[in-house]
């Protein structure tokens, strides 16, 4: 059985649930120590991320985010919050990979 769904409602739908995971992280962090404490740093200047586009290929689905900060600290490329989204995506979407677009300030 195929089930089709247009790239707009797919793109809106990775959104929502990317931005879930995401409140899900400022909540965990709460709980995060010392040794976490450029990642909180990085998560708390994170005001939003939107995906800006998906490309759905044969085997998998590239989401490219847009990350919006107050300001972007020294040494930071917002890598490890990636990781950690794409990481808990693949729960839902096995077969996805998230991508930075572009960092916005």
């Amino acid at each position: 059985m195929d089930i089709k769904i247009s790239k707009e409602k797919l793109k809106k739908t990775l959104e929502k649930l990317i931005q879930s995971e995401f409140e899900l992280i400022k909540t965990e962090s709460d709980e995060w120590g010392l040794g976490e404490m450029q990642e909180l740093y990085e998560l708390q200047t994170i005001t939003k991320i939107e995906v800006n586009y998906i490309n759905v290929l044969t085997e998998s689905i590239e989401i490219y985010i847009d990350i919006y900060v107050e300001h972007i600290p020294k040494y930071t490329d917002y890598q490890d919050i990636r990781a950690e989204l794409d990481y808990r995506l693949e729960k839902w979407f096995p077969s996805t990979n998230i991508f930075i677009n572009e960092i916005i300030e």
